[in-house]
């Protein structure tokens, strides 16, 4: 119960954070009318385009390229001017660091937190055409891991348990989406922690529940995409025949060759980005980080110029979900247009992997495949009845591809585009399904490609992890073991000094006896009869133990003397026997048969004579060797005076 409150605490800070994260994004974009401070949300529509309004006779293109250049060029700068430990924290979107902290438990810097939400929000706010919820993962994962150090949970196990909480309640929160949060921390961790336990999993999912509680109190219970299907859709997959499971003469089974598509779409990204990054790493120590940040913001602005002019959408700029939404609105059904907003945003997506920009890698890739979808659908059926229902492949097939999740891919599209939308959760499956497959063959997933290149292997980072951990058990079992033998060992010295002590205590309790005695005892020696009473009960079983110690110790040392004799008069010693049997005195069986030359050797006594320590027989020896025969057990050693 102490952890589910616990849990339930550190989610429930972690969705204000989220809330508070998101809205900084929002607050941002204004100057530009972007990142959703614009008619997207109408709660901010009279904030939108701040410079434009105030500068009617400037482009607007041209507002774009020149505010991207210059955050993008502040942001390598300020990234370049840190230490080598926090710009690493920075650089990329967020995700990888997030994991690396999953798998070895090293609690993310609350510098690097502050620093990645300055850098993150500077780049966004300048136009930089990424996610957001990269750096709200790292930041909550960070927040959990330092909320448990600082109440003393210090451990690389439980910080890494933490980071998995703040990992999935920073996902839940973002998206409005807490299935698809449990789901993508399932399949995403369950690589890089061995701790990912069933109990885990309950914690995430309170985890997950709470944080999105939250976020839906602080800004609403809205989806981030409002998907309208039309009513002819719904009579075509109602059931009840084989056309109305996939539509009518299935054509919904176009998703089978959609994430065909997808996954070679995927294919051109990994390959291009990997390409493009491997040419800047040779370069890195001429360029600098500065200027090739500007540059890639330079290009990506200009081609959200070319898009904006031909399509009127400025997706490009910013994350681009208002633009997704015109698709779903079917405001835009031209499918070059399509075309050409997804290409826009591909090259966006490789050119901010490549120098690993400051911003996420979900939402881009998610819009790119709802506009692919979208130009099939629109392509497949003029009318733009199947543009809804293709957007939505569109956008499960590319992020199962990219990703290579089997279930999250379909849980949180159907859970950000709206509940309508589960009626297609059939198609999706085969979507996601296929371009997981396909994509297995093709390439490797992107987050993997981004690890691999910046040399770091999840899988090492939490074996290593678990090796240390369980050095650190064993140390700590040494330890304890240590600590035991010292007790042990204390205690049989206190048992060696209890028999010189033992003269002491028959006085002691020889003068109790005599202070009763007395007839005259004064009022305070009456007064201190119970403390008397109870040193006599004391000193009683002291001289018990001294004389079991005592009784022990004689026994032990006259076996040790009569087997001795033994052997040299050839005679079988006698067998173990009680304290009481000293007082027999016969002659040993093997004696009187003439067989104690050559039973002497034979004999099991003389090799394996138990010690007996305090006097105690232990519990498996009885008064009679295993070795005699039933009849000579009336038969007892005689031992030397």
């Amino acid at each position: 119960l102490c952890l589910v409150i616990y849990v339930a605490i550190l989610a429930l800070l972690s969705g204000f954070l989220v809330a508070g994260i998101h809205k900084a994004f929002i607050y941002s974009g204004c100057p530009l009318g972007i990142n959703g401070c614009n008619a997207l949300n109408p709660n901010y529509k009279k904030y939108g385009f701040i410079i434009a309004r105030n500068l009617p006779d400037v482009p607007e293109e041209a507002i774009y390229i020149v505010c991207a250049v210059v955050g993008s060029f502040l942001c390598g700068q300020i990234t370049a001017w840190l230490p080598e430990h926090l710009s690493r924290e920075v650089q990329g979107g967020g995700t990888a660091q997030s994991l690396i902290a999953v798998a070895t438990g090293q609690h993310i810097p609350m510098k690097a937190a502050a620093l990645r939400l300055t850098i993150t929000t500077l780049f966004l706010m300048s136009g930089g055409s990424m996610g957001a919820e990269g750096p709200a993962i790292q930041i909550c994962t960070s927040f959990a891991m330092l909320a448990g150090w600082y109440c003393g949970i210090r451990a690389a196990v439980t910080q890494s348990l933490l980071a998995s909480l703040g990992f999935s309640c920073g996902f839940a929160a973002s998206f409005n989406a807490p299935v698809a949060g449990i789901l993508f921390a399932m399949e995403e961790l369950q690589h890089v922690s061995t701790r990912l336990t069933q109990s885990t999993i309950y914690m995430i999912l309170v985890a997950s529940v709470v944080s999105t509680s939250v976020a839906r109190a602080t800004s609403g219970n809205s989806q981030l995409f409002h998907a309208n299907i039309a009513e002819d859709i719904w009579e075509e997959i109602g059931g009840g025949s084989i056309h109305k499971i996939y539509g009518q003469h299935m054509w919904m089974l176009v998703a089978i060759p959609m994430g065909i598509l997808c996954s070679l779409v995927g294919y051109v990204i990994s390959r291009t980005y990997c390409l493009l990054h491997a040419r800047l790493v040779k370069f890195e120590s001429v360029l600098p980080l500065s200027l090739v940040f500007a540059v890639q913001a330079a290009i990506v602005a200009s081609f959200g110029a070319l898009v904006f002019r031909v399509t009127s959408l400025r997706g490009i700029w910013g994350i681009g979900a208002e633009s997704l939404q015109r698709i779903f609105d079917q405001e835009v059904v031209d499918p070059g247009h399509l075309l050409l907003f997804a290409l826009g945003k591909a090259t966006a997506l490789v050119l901010g992997m490549a120098v690993r920009c400051p911003a996420d890698i979900l939402e881009p890739v998610l819009i790119t495949g709802g506009f692919i979808g979208g130009a099939v659908g629109s392509v497949l059926m003029p009318d733009g009845e199947a543009i809804t229902p293709c957007i939505i492949f569109g956008m499960v097939g590319l992020f199962a591809s990219c990703f290579r999740f089997p279930l999250t891919p379909i849980v949180i599209v159907l859970e950000i585009t709206g509940i309508s939308t589960y009626a297609l959760i059939l198609p999706a499956g085969l979507c996601g399904f296929t371009a997981v497959v396909v994509s297995d063959y093709l390439y490797p997933a992107l987050l993997e490609d981004v690890l691999h290149q910046d040399g770091i292997d999840l899988e090492a980072l939490a074996a290593d992890a678990e090796e240390k951990y369980e050095a650190e058990e064993e140390q700590r079992e040494r330890e304890r073991a240590g600590s035991c033998s010292a007790d042990e060992e204390e205690q049989s010295d206190d048992a060696d000094r209890r028999p010189l002590n033992r003269q002491t205590s028959k006085e002691s309790c020889r003068s109790v006896d005599e202070s009763e005695g007395d007839g005259d005892v004064s009022d305070s020696h009456q007064a201190a009869a119970p403390s008397n009473i109870r040193q006599r009960v004391n000193s009683i079983h002291s001289s018990r133990s001294a004389l079991n110690l005592l009784v022990g110790n004689l026994e032990g040392s006259l076996l040790q003397q009569s087997s001795r004799l033994a052997v040299q008069h050839h005679e079988t010693p006698p067998h173990a026997v009680s304290g009481l049997a000293v007082q027999h005195h016969e002659t040993p069986p093997h004696a009187v048969s003439g067989q104690g030359s050559s039973d002497v050797n034979s004999s099991p006594s003389l090799s394996r004579r138990p010690s007996f320590v305090g006097g105690r027989r232990p519990s498996h020896m009885s008064s009679r060797s295993g070795s005699r025969r039933p009849s000579d057990a009336s038969q007892t050693a005689q031992l030397p005076a």
